[in-house]
């Protein structure tokens, strides 16, 4: 069976005096929960991985109350969600690293990674990693970076010690895929 892929959710706590708990709601698809949906006591707690409490990937709503001490339910915070299979961990890819070579100035006291996905120009503007005094790092080491597959856009500056940044070193259509293949199944020995 496939394993599904850690989703929390966290809510902040009811400021009610009265509430002794919480209760979630989890109903397949994207309707919305109601109170009529499958329902599990979390206790006090105010985060929940929600794999914990259903079986496939796929879309589902949830839905949230503070129960008081006589079970009375506030109203429900509900949101929709998408329990995906875990890909993380399983597999084996080959390690993509991203190098080059440090700036000459002496005054430099990190360097910046910012990437896009082609076609779209990488600029100061775009999504960002603080490489400190590093040359190269591995890209699936990068923070939300480790399910990449496509073409991607890199760009690197030099940073000096009082903020500026240097003109960006660009590598553009960068095929990067981070994401091994399903594994073969039902796999069986035929004796005859």
């Amino acid at each position: 069976m496939a394993e599904l892929k850690d989703l929390w959710i966290e809510f902040p706590p009811s400021n009610s005096p009265d509430v002794v708990g919480y209760k979630l709601y989890i109903e397949p698809g994207i309707m919305g929960a109601t109170y009529d949906s499958q329902s599990y006591g979390l206790g006090t707690t105010t985060n929940v991985n929600v794999i914990d409490y259903v079986d496939d990937p796929g879309f589902y709503s949830l839905g949230i109350t503070a129960v008081d001490e006589v079970s009375n339910e506030s109203e429900m915070s509900k949101v929709v969600v998408e329990v995906e299979l875990k890909e993380a961990g399983m597999g084996r890819v080959k390690t993509v690293t991203l190098s080059f070579e440090p700036s000459l100035s002496p005054d430099v006291v990190g360097y910046v990674l910012y990437m896009e996905e082609a076609p779209t120009t990488v600029t100061y503007e775009s999504d960002s990693f603080n490489l400190g005094d590093s040359t190269s790092v591995v890209i699936a080491d990068i923070p939300n970076m480790g399910t990449l597959d496509g073409h991607y856009n890199f760009g690197v500056t030099a940073v000096d010690d009082t903020g500026n940044e240097s003109d960006m070193s660009l590598i553009s259509n960068v095929k990067i895929d981070l994401v091994p293949p399903f594994g073969p199944t039902n796999p069986k020995i035929d004796r005859t």
